[in-house]
């Protein structure tokens, strides 16, 4: 007996009801946050867990789910269930055999490029390293390396904090138009 008046929309106690605007909103400014799990030996690295927990945190904070991207010739998909992940996007195959930066940029962009992320987190190994400049440059967003907290502010906007000057001080970043 729905009246499309919208109603429903402001009453709704868990904001589980959206309006075709907002499904708009959101795809334009991006919804979702992304995790890129390195791979070796068909499983995710140790730091994937550890990033994965944080990604946690800011998903109850932001009520948006978690998404895993990964890249590998052969990837154990057991060593992502129960970790509430809503998709999982894989490159997969003989391409991703030894890590070169170019491919899994590719595969990278592209995954972000359909999910529009509005978060995507990074460890800090040496692949990551290399690949997390490369797509934020593609993307034209920021890109803050070293982060010590994480959290989400009062505008929905992730909060990063990392050393500077030599550790003397913290600088907080957040980038609200390139997100």
């Amino acid at each position: 007996a729905c009246q499309n008046c919208g109603s429903c929309i402001e009453v709704c106690p868990q904001k589980a009801i959206l309006s075709e605007e907002t499904h708009k909103e959101e795809k334009e400014r991006g919804f979702g946050i992304l995790v890129y799990a390195q791979i070796s030996k068909g499983l995710p690295i140790s730091s994937f867990y550890e990033l994965l927990h944080k990604a946690k945190e800011l998903s109850l904070l932001t009520k948006e789910p978690i998404s895993v991207f990964c890249a590998g010739e052969r990837i154990d998909l057991d060593a992502f269930t129960g970790y509430g992940i809503k998709d999982l996007y894989l490159a997969q195959g003989e391409d991703y055999r030894y890590f070169i930066n170019r491919i899994y940029l590719d595969a990278l962009c592209d995954c972000i490029e359909r999910m529009r992320p509005s978060i995507v987190l990074f460890t800090a190994s040496e692949e990551q390293r290399s690949i997390a400049p490369a797509a934020a440059v593609h993307f034209h967003t920021g890109l803050t390396a070293d982060c010590v907290f994480l959290d989400i502010d009062e505008n929905g906007l992730l909060v990063q904090e990392r050393p500077a000057f030599g550790g003397n001080i913290v600088a907080t970043i957040v980038n609200p138009d390139h997100r």
